[in-house]
């Protein structure tokens, strides 16, 4: 029996497939086509079919595919069954094409985080140099114009060996 996260990429790529199809195809058929084949990996036809049908079932379960009708197959006089993507089917893929598009943006927000994080790291030594001899005034000035360039109350905090809560006061204060 496979995993939930086996069917749901086998059933991925038999909503594409069977999504540019619109007259349907059998079991018999998504076995031949190249994603499928690819997906499945090296595999006896018959354990094939076999996990295309299960999936399929899976997927019928969930409205994605519908049993169009029985066509006449070439195998011992017993009739295939025609699958057809539903609109619901349609409307999972673009689903998880709006998902997987999501999980790309915050991938690529988060590295802009940890490299803007890493710039503040690095100028964190020479800040804390400047800071050691600063009186209050100059410290509330310094404050105000870190945290003007983005720094958070802990960044500002670790430069001043001060709590988050003092760098929020003074801050408060200072305005």
């Amino acid at each position: 029996m496979e995993t939930r996260t086996e069917l749901d990429g086998l059933a991925s790529v038999l909503r594409t497939t069977l999504g540019s199809n619109p007259k349907g195809l059998t079991s018999t058929m998504l076995t031949a086509i190249p994603a499928v084949n690819a997906r499945m990996g090296e595999r006896v036809m018959q354990r094939k079919q076999t996990r295309i049908n299960h999936t399929l079932m899976y997927m019928e379960q969930r409205g994605h595919v519908i049993r169009a009708k029985k066509v006449p197959s070439g195998r011992q006089n017993t009739p295939a069954i025609l699958w057809k993507l539903t609109p619901a089917g349609r409307k999972h893929d673009a689903v998880l094409a709006q998902r997987a598009r999501d999980r790309e943006t915050a991938r690529r927000t988060q590295g802009a985080r940890v490299a803007a994080h890493a710039e503040h790291e690095a100028q964190v030594p020479g800040l804390r140099r400047q800071a050691k001899g600063c009186t209050t005034a100059k410290r509330a000035e310094v404050i105000v114009a870190l945290r003007a360039e983005g720094f958070t109350l802990q960044q500002c905090a670790d430069v001043f060996g001060v709590t988050r809560e003092r760098i929020r006061q003074i801050q408060q204060d200072s305005t």
